[in-house]
């Protein structure tokens, strides 16, 4: 959405405060769904060490979002210009994405995870080389279908966790 606003074949698609609107949703839905996941996951027989481990985890991620934030306001608030924190807000979240799932693939010694980390953190690099505003298409393309082949390839195919990877935890 965040594309259709920036001067698409000349033109904004849509007007600004739309594209921003359905993005702001978006992240709110994915916040709130993920914490859902990660409430209702917490249940599911992991007991102690693990816990924490998934516990510290969990918590990594709220405070790895909120530096972000932090950090990027504070370069804005001493003269990031618009143009440059349009690629650099995008490219830090999808980059401490991508370096999260790395410790977590790492952690639980999930491939498939650690997988997608690398892809994540290869996607903000790469996009932030297109510009703006190609990089919102680039973010909104890749990263979607990233996740939908690791989580193909995991139900499915290659990197299904077979019964031993599951006993040994």
């Amino acid at each position: 959405m965040l594309w259709f606003t920036r001067d698409v074949g000349g033109v904004d698609a849509i007007p600004t405060a739309w594209g921003w609107t359905v993005f702001a949703v978006s992240m709110v839905v994915a916040i709130v769904w993920s914490a859902v996941v990660g409430i209702r996951a917490s249940g599911d027989g992991i007991k102690r060490r693990s816990q924490l481990q998934g516990a510290l985890y969990g918590v990594a991620w709220t405070i790895a979002m909120i530096a972000a934030y932090l950090l990027l306001a504070g370069l804005q608030k001493n003269g990031l210009s618009f143009e440059l924190a349009s690629l650099l807000y995008p490219a830090l979240y999808v980059m401490l994405v991508g370096l999260l799932y790395l410790a977590g693939g790492a952690l639980w010694r999930a491939v498939p995870m650690y997988v997608l980390g690398c892809i994540l953190i290869a996607t903000a690099v790469t996009a932030t080389f297109f510009g703006a505003p190609i990089h919102y298409l680039v973010y909104a393309t890749v990263g979607p279908i990233a996740m939908a082949v690791v989580a193909a390839l995991m139900i499915w195919g290659p990197l299904r966790p077979s019964i031993d990877d599951r006993l040994d935890e």
